[in-house]
């Protein structure tokens, strides 16, 4: 029996897996844009080598040669002294002879011009400077600063030119009008730029020594009176004059009536109890009034307590002594609650007041304190 062998067959094949993924797809774009553009079209003419290469140029000739002789003749006040020096500059054109003078110390003008035949004679005259110019405007910062043997005068004059001789006469009066320095200022005291002066005034020192007849004070009003001579052939009437005036208000230096000026404050011990001694240094000033106060306190177990104040006015008096005894005749004493024994300590707190038109505000005050104890 015929039979039928089936056969099985089984074929393996690999198939792929199939995944998704995320493409990205780009794309390339073309962008244009128009753009203008301009140029300026100029015609040019072709030159020829001999046009480009070939221009002329104008001058002169000069067919003869002309020549002047010229003769100055200077005024006989204009000297000149020894290194002295004047420039003349002559300029000839062919027809006009121009000339120019520059002179430190003369001022020229031409007063007459002759022409002769192998010469041109010029003769000059002196000029005239400006009055006005060397008049009031031509001193500037006329003042009168600091005080006692730093007291200096100073001012500028703006016009040491040309042959001019000028004197300087000082005069200083205080507030009662009475001359305070009287006397003249050299020219030799002059220093550059310009002439420019700081003269001390003070008795004995510099050039005006002898003309100081008192230290000037800072506190004092005081008038300077400048008067100016000016001597030269180049005025008109051969001198000018004038005067210039200013103040120098008194003030005084509010830092030198400070605590300095308390230069001891301390207990004493004398025979009949114990005194309290103060010097102020700047107690007798003329302008200034002075009020003291004073508390003095005990100190205890418990602390400090007030014993004693007291008010006064200066009587000018630099040293000052006080006796600590309650009932004692003197402003200290006659505020004391209990004497001022020896072995205790006390607390002294010194006020001082002083009164002045001439502070700035008007019046200083301060206070010294001192822990002081009788042994």
């Amino acid at each position: 029996v015929p039979r039928t062998i089936q056969e099985c067959h089984y074929e393996w094949r690999e198939r792929p897996v199939q995944r998704t993924r995320r493409v990205l797809r780009y794309r390339q774009e073309l962008r244009t844009r128009c753009e203008w553009r301009y140029r300026t079209v100029t015609k040019k003419r072709l030159r020829t080598f001999s046009e480009a290469h070939i221009h002329s140029v104008p001058y002169q000739v000069l067919d003869r040669t002309e020549t002047r002789r010229v003769v100055v003749h200077f005024p006989e006040a204009a000297l000149l002294f020894d290194r002295e020096t004047e420039s003349v500059e002559l300029s000839f054109d062919g027809e006009f002879v121009t000339l120019n003078v520059s002179s430190r110390y003369y001022v020229y003008q031409e007063t007459d011009r002759r022409v002769n035949d192998d010469a041109v004679v010029i003769t000059l005259g002196l000029g005239t400077l400006d009055e006005d110019a060397y008049g009031r405007g031509s001193i500037s910062g006329l003042q009168l600063s600091g005080e006692d043997l730093q007291t200096v005068v100073r001012f500028v004059d703006e016009k040491p030119f040309y042959r001019v001789r000028t004197t300087y006469y000082l005069m200083v009066l205080d507030e009662n009008g009475d001359k305070v320095v009287d006397g003249m200022i050299p020219e030799s005291d002059a220093t550059s730029p310009l002439r420019t002066f700081s003269v001390p005034l003070a008795p004995g020192q510099g050039s005006m020594g002898d003309s100081v007849f008192k230290i000037l004070r800072g506190y004092i009003d005081y008038r300077l009176i400048l008067t100016v001579k000016r001597e030269s052939v180049l005025f008109e009437g051969g001198e000018l004059s004038f005067k210039l005036e200013a103040m120098r208000q008194g003030i005084l230096d509010n830092g030198l009536f400070g605590s300095a000026t308390i230069s001891d404050l301390r207990l004493l011990k004398y025979p009949d109890g114990t005194r309290l001694k103060i010097v102020d240094e700047a107690a007798n000033h003329e302008r200034v009034g002075v009020i003291y106060s004073i508390k003095i306190e005990r100190k205890g177990f418990w602390g400090y307590s007030t014993i004693g104040r007291a008010h006064w006015a200066s009587d000018g008096s630099q040293e000052m002594l006080f006796l600590l005894r309650k009932g004692a005749a003197n402003p200290i004493g006659e505020g004391l609650e209990e004497h001022v024994e020896q072995g205790e300590t006390y607390r002294m707190t010194f006020r001082v007041l002083r009164t002045c038109p001439l502070f700035t505000g008007g019046q200083v005050s301060f206070e010294v304190e001192r822990t002081l104890k009788v042994k």
